[in-house]
């Protein structure tokens, strides 16, 4: 792992611990077990750490939900379903960062934020496409492909918030029930031909 990586690893644990305003640089140089001066080679302010942090986690994510609707069917509703899989399955298996990006995001500010609001509206858009091609063919009734969109990754940034790994549903079954929920919103005309799973009745 190299210096850089070392230190974000170690500024995710503890900002997850004890929040942005708890967590200083030099905390952050000695969990990563080096200097602090080393540290500021790579960033130059702890608000740059974060940036980082939310970057990265938003980069896989977007990583996650392209690879996904690369190898999805053609049509919205299946592409849907695989980019909500995709979060859903981020979101618990990054947990901690997905739970930062929620918490500490309020401090950023300048161009630090808008970087990390950038990358969040590049999300947004890949949700978005596929509703108004969903609406456009038919698949999807609703009236409202903004409002859909916005509640859409609402819905799924909020699973680490309360995930649980020793749930009673696992990690792929919550990724179905969500994906259930997410259609039945865009009123997906699949929906209501589609009897529920044992995972989704008992959600």
């Amino acid at each position: 792992m190299s210096a850089r990586a070392r230190c974000l690893a170690a500024a995710l644990d503890l900002m997850a611990s004890d929040g942005f305003n708890g967590t200083s640089m030099r905390d952050i140089a000695r969990a990563a077990e080096t200097s602090l001066s080393n540290l500021y080679n790579h960033f130059s302010s702890k608000s740059d750490v974060l940036v980082a942090l939310l970057r990265d986690a938003n980069d896989e994510l977007l990583r996650r939900i392209r690879a996904e609707l690369d190898t999805a069917g053609p049509g919205a509703t299946e592409r849907m379903a695989a980019g909500v899989r995709a979060y859903v399955t981020f979101s618990g298996e990054c947990q901690t960062a997905a739970v930062l990006a929620l918490s500490e995001f309020r401090y950023l500010r300048g161009e630090g934020r808008l970087a990390v609001v950038e990358a969040r509206d590049t999300t947004e858009s890949i949700f978005r496409r596929v509703i108004v091609d969903g609406v456009r063919t038919g698949e999807f009734r609703t009236p409202h492909p903004d409002g859909a969109t916005r509640a859409i990754v609402s819905v799924c940034a909020a699973v680490p918030t309360w995930y649980r790994p020793d749930g009673p549903l696992s990690l792929a079954e919550l990724a179905d029930v969500h994906v259930r929920y997410v259609l039945a919103m865009l009123e997906a005309s699949s929906v209501a031909a589609r009897r529920p799973t044992a995972a989704e009745a008992g959600g």
